[in-house]
């Protein structure tokens, strides 16, 4: 199951997300997406919701990128679990595909962004996760842009259903709210183009008592 949802193009100076993708994978162990016309020198973002016990994961693209992990695991009180990866400055070209890999059979959804117009050299300039149980799922006490001209990733992942939704000014990118087949969440995005406090707060219709929050920012060019 693929979907994408792009906000703002890859154009002009301000951060921007250039491509969105989502990918599912029920009781398999590798999941790739659908295939996009990346551009070099832009910074991918990889966001994986899951299940404890579901094995490690190591995300790879068919561009010879390499991935970093931001933070740890995060792991709410049900069992669901996030997990970001990035590459900035990456080998883009037309037909780029990104896969995460388990360990062992995973039901998860992946959330892969391109974000064009942020730095080459160690754009992520803050990070942030914790475990909410009690919605709105947020990140309590925020995270301030160090510099004037930035994006944040903020995403969730959790065990219940229905449609997402953001009430801070950030753009819903990718979801999956189908708990029957897969863990569940989203991907969202926010430009600032002048420092201030960002705590992103999440819903999903179909209500729930927990979730693991993360927000991760880059700094733009």
């Amino acid at each position: 199951m693929l979907a994408q949802k792009i906000a703002g193009g890859g154009g002009g100076g301000d951060p921007s997300v250039a491509n969105a993708r989502k990918a599912n994978t029920s009781g398999a162990t590798t999941c790739t997406t659908s295939s996009f016309t990346s551009t070099s020198g832009s910074t991918i973002w990889v966001g994986i919701s899951d299940a404890s016990g579901q094995g490690e994961v190591t995300v790879t693209d068919n561009k010879g990128n390499t991935y970093t992990q931001i933070g740890t695991t995060q792991t709410s009180a049900s069992g669901a679990q996030v997990r970001r990866y990035y590459c900035a400055n990456i080998a883009g070209g037309a037909g780029h595909t990104v896969t995460a890999t388990w360990g062992s059979n995973s039901d998860a959804t992946v959330h892969v962004l391109e974000l064009a117009n942020v730095a080459t050299a160690s754009p992520l300039d803050a990070s942030g996760q914790t475990d909410d149980s009690n919605p709105p799922w947020t990140l309590a006490s925020g995270i301030t842009p160090s510099t004037a001209k930035s994006i944040s990733i903020a995403m969730t992942g959790t065990a219940f259903s229905g449609t997402w939704s953001e009430s801070t000014g950030f753009t819903v990118q990718t979801e999956e709210g189908n708990n029957s087949l897969y863990w569940t969440g989203c991907a969202a995005s926010r430009v600032l183009l002048s420092a201030a406090a960002l705590n992103p707060s999440f819903t999903i219709s179909g209500g729930g008592s927990d979730s693991a929050v993360a927000m991760d920012v880059f700094k733009g060019l």
